[in-house]
């Protein structure tokens, strides 16, 4: 859901979610590839693939012009994704709708169902009871799911940024939302008794430009962006000032370059039983 569901629609059009396509572009680099699942095949061949939580929707435009014989359909609760954009291919669909409830499409219906950066977006109790499930039956028989997720703490942290991962997880817990969720997506798709050939992979990538290169500044200025959006809660979570929250923010860039921080991002991938 690239971060996105907790925001009302009215404040969806004065948030700046630009960092969302920096994120595409750093998942790339640490994965070197736009899924796991071996579906390259099934790609070439055309079929029918849905990304639930689409945000800007980047990966569906981008996964459209290099799948043409495919239909991408991507689908978020916030209207922030491409709307009657003439450069849209025509084999790319976007769709507004709750991703809570029960979502508008036939049972075993896609090949693929792709999710990622969902994990802030749902309590851990949706995430099991609504989100999974509804990603399985909307699934074709042996089809393909996967996720993504990136650990909502990170190696390595130094203080500041420490302080401000801790007053993310104290924010989530009240809303009973499992920031380290990526680290049991694979237990949890397997409690479904649906899916088989479940992998789960995991990846290191340097946090801070000063020893990460390009990457590492990139995944900072990603965390930025992502900090910016939940100012006003993360502020008053550390009990000080949105101006206070944006100095953090900004000592929190500096200190990125010398604490060689890494973030620790997953990828889960399984088949649906028939």
């Amino acid at each position: 859901m690239e971060n996105s569901a907790a925001i009302t629609n009215q404040d969806s059009t004065s948030k700046d979610y630009s960092y969302l396509k920096l994120q595409n572009r750093l998942f790339r680099y640490i994965w070197s590839s736009d899924y796991s699942a071996p579906i390259t095949e099934q790609l070439q061949k055309g079929g029918k693939v849905l990304d639930v939580g689409c945000g800007t929707g980047v990966w569906v435009t981008e996964m459209s012009k290099n799948y043409p014989l495919c239909h991408f359909t991507g689908i978020d609760d916030l209207p922030i994704f491409p709307q009657d954009n003439e450069d849209l291919t025509p084999n790319c669909t976007f769709l507004q709708c709750s991703l809570i409830d029960h979502l508008p499409f036939e049972s075993n219906y896609f090949d693929y169902v792709h999710c990622r950066n969902a994990h802030m977006d749902f309590s851990a109790s949706a995430w099991r009871e609504n989100i999974i499930p509804e990603i399985i039956r909307v699934t074709k028989p042996d089809g393909f799911v996967e996720h993504c997720e990136v650990d909502e703490h990170y190696v390595n942290e130094g203080p500041i940024m420490r302080e401000i991962t801790n007053a993310l997880t104290s924010y989530n817990a009240s809303l009973n939302i499992d920031g380290m969720i990526g680290e049991r997506l694979d237990e949890i798709l397997l409690r479904t008794g649906q899916l088989y050939n479940i992998h789960h992979q995991q990846k290191y990538s340097p946090i801070g430009g000063g020893w990460g290169g390009e990457f590492g500044r990139l995944a900072i200025d990603i965390f930025a962006g992502k900090c910016r959006i939940m100012r006003t809660e993360l502020a008053e979570e550390m009990r000080i000032t949105p101006q206070e929250f944006d100095q953090k923010i900004k000592a929190c860039i500096n200190e990125a370059e010398s604490t060689r921080t890494y973030l620790k991002s997953h990828r889960v991938y399984a088949q649906k039983l028939a």
